[in-house]
């Protein structure tokens, strides 16, 4: 999903602010909680993720030196993991993602969020 704002009549794509999106069994579009490094890139106190039925499972490879950092960073009751993979059950719906990047990364814009 790209963020795109409008303004003086001009749309402008938000740099360095987007998020993949998937399909989901229920057809709504939704983000997983994913890896990036070693850590969610989403993390917020305004909403709790969401178990989510993707229709495809989402699922991140990872190194073993790097278990115990997943393991800390990633909970089991978001995610599974085993042999080296992380599944992703749980995330965040659009509507709520919006919110989240509203109160977050694209605080800057306020005066363009209407």
């Amino acid at each position: 999903m790209l963020y795109v704002l409008e303004y003086k009549g001009e749309l402008i794509q938000t740099r360095y602010v987007f998020d993949d999106v998937y399909m989901t069994k229920e057809g709504k579009w939704a983000s997983p909680l994913k890896p990036k490094g070693l850590y969610n890139t989403i993390f917020t106190d305004l909403f709790t993720p969401k178990k989510i039925n993707f229709i495809t499972p989402i699922e991140f490879e990872y190194q073993d030196v790097f278990f115990k950092q997943i393991k800390e960073n990633f909970p089991e009751v978001y995610t599974k993991i085993n042999d080296g993979k992380i599944t992703v059950e749980y995330g965040y719906y659009i509507e709520d993602l919006f919110e989240i990047r509203k109160s977050g990364l694209l605080k800057q814009y306020d005066y363009l969020i209407k």
